[in-house]
């Protein structure tokens, strides 16, 4: 069993789908600490997916919303295979 400290070091990319939709709720998740995007990543969704993550990790870090864009957050692009 790990200790608190090492399962906190440890940072989780939610790989499912991912959309703009489900992405409040899936960054409310303590554990989910951001999204491998596939095909959303092409669609203009994409941004609200990035807000969605920003605005739960800046809620639970107690940042404001003015300091929710400085924070860093885990966002991987997948699918890329499907252009053209």
């Amino acid at each position: 069993k790990a200790s608190p400290a090492i399962a906190d070091a440890i940072r989780i990319q939610y790989g499912g789908s991912a959309n703009a939709a489900n992405a409040p709720d899936l960054s409310a998740q303590p554990d989910v600490d951001g999204f491998l995007v596939g095909g959303a990543s092409l669609k203009p969704e994409f941004a609200d997916i990035v807000a969605a993550i920003s605005e739960a990790k800046a809620e639970s870090s107690g940042a404001s919303s003015s300091t929710a864009s400085s924070g860093a957050v885990g966002i991987a692009i997948n699918g890329f295979g499907r252009i053209g």
